[in-house]
């Protein structure tokens, strides 16, 4: 049986995953180490396949370092306080006998964490914008990684400027979802 306590949490969750939105522009307020370590502290806590933890992240404040970045970026369009760097740690999938080339569920745990850390800042009242285009050997180079690093999704972390708007169309779960199996055109859905 369900307390009101269950639901009220049940309710903040769905709000919060309803409402989070790709910040796209942000303030120069920096964001705080404590803010960043929730933000981390969340992406430790996303499930991870075998529980192998090939996730290896870098936080860059520094606005000399962030310009570099986004000069690698084009699809940087704002220009966060914070970034922080999501890399597959590839020596150490070797080590642990994971052939991650061979198998996708190293990028779904990256998406899981990434996921995590989205939610985390919109919850600590931050907007976070994903971001994969930008020249991963140039990151690797700037950021003396070695090549075992790979730079996979940045997290761009900063206060939003504009308020984060709903959706002007809501998207209905029953346009893409098929129950037992897929059958297109006149199929009952949900």
């Amino acid at each position: 049986m369900q307390t009101n306590t269950d639901r009220d949490r049940q309710a903040t969750f769905f709000d919060l995953m309803r409402t989070r939105r790709v910040t796209r522009q942000f303030s120069d307020r920096p964001v705080s180490r404590e803010q960043i370590e929730r933000i981390l502290e969340s992406a430790r806590w996303a499930p991870s396949g075998g529980n192998r933890r090939l996730n290896l992240y870098i936080v860059l404040q520094d606005p000399v370092m962030i310009r570099k970045i986004r000069a690698i970026s084009p699809g940087m369009l704002p220009v966060p306080p914070a970034i922080v760097l999501i890399c597959l740690d590839t020596a150490k999938a070797v080590s642990l006998g994971f052939r991650y080339w061979e198998q996708a569920s190293a990028y779904v745990d990256l998406g899981t964490a990434l996921e995590n850390m989205l939610l985390t800042a919109h919850a600590l009242g931050l907007g976070a914008c994903p971001m994969m285009s930008f020249h991963r050997p140039a990151a690797q180079l700037l950021l003396d990684l070695p090549k075992s690093l790979v730079p996979e999704v940045m997290v761009l972390l900063g206060e939003p400027v504009s308020p984060r708007r709903v959706r002007s169309r809501p998207v209905n779960i029953n346009e893409f979802t098929y129950w037992e199996r897929y059958e297109p055109d006149g199929a009952e859905r949900g």
